[in-house]
């Protein structure tokens, strides 16, 4: 790409990072006396990305998950009473559909975004009402190693960046009022600096974005 377009898509990119967090109206009040989460499932898939073709990696992704799951109650059993999952469920084509309208508006307040769940239960006045979920995509090419991904072009004003050979991880931190079966608290981020395949890095990751639930 060339110089100019560099600086449009940086700018695109720091102007899209503003429409998040997304919070609830209430819940933005709510967040800073809140001293309990039930941690859910992660929701986490992970492709190996050749040209293409892209191709599931279902034992990546289960080890993923869970190893976000121990991030999560590590990182905040510090600071928060930690429930259990309590078999509340959205799978992936749920959490797209929801999370692909907050992606194209770019208003940063949750209003009435239902999250319909499986359980029909009465959650007032119970700790048990807000769940805490973590949806993450992750792509990699396995004829290449971590990071092996970034190709120079020959002019001296262009750097050419090979999509197909870069990772990429995609992650979304939920906050769901299971009382109400409202999203109240929405985050997103996107990075090629972390790699699926790298148990450290996807640590790390989740770490960093915890840090919107941890700080009050």
């Amino acid at each position: 790409m060339n110089y100019k377009n560099g600086i449009l898509v940086l700018i695109v990119i720091v102007f899209g990072a503003c429409k998040y967090p997304k919070y609830q109206k209430s819940f933005r009040v709510t967040k800073k006396t809140l001293d309990t989460y039930v941690v859910m499932e992660p929701v986490v898939t992970v492709y190996a990305r050749v040209k293409n073709s892209i191709t599931s990696n279902p034992p990546l992704s289960v080890s993923t998950s869970k190893i976000v799951n121990q991030i999560v109650n590590k990182t905040l059993s510090s600071k928060f009473k930690l429930k259990g999952d309590i078999g509340v469920k959205y799978n992936s084509a749920t959490l797209d559909s929801v999370c692909h309208l907050l992606d194209n508006n770019k208003s940063k307040e949750l209003k009435g975004i239902a999250m319909p769940s499986n359980i029909n239960v009465n959650f007032i006045g119970k700790p048990e009402r807000y769940g805490l979920l973590i949806s993450m995509i992750g792509f990699y090419n396995p004829n290449f190693n971590p990071h092996n991904s970034l190709t120079r072009g020959m002019a001296t004003n262009s750097l050419i960046f090979n999509f197909n050979t870069k990772p990429s991880i995609e992650i979304r931190l939920m906050v769901i009022d299971f009382e109400l079966k409202e999203l109240v608290f929405y985050d997103k981020f996107i990075s090629d600096n972390f790699d699926p395949r790298v148990e450290t890095e996807v640590a790390e990751l989740v770490k960093r974005r915890l840090r919107k639930i941890y700080y009050k």
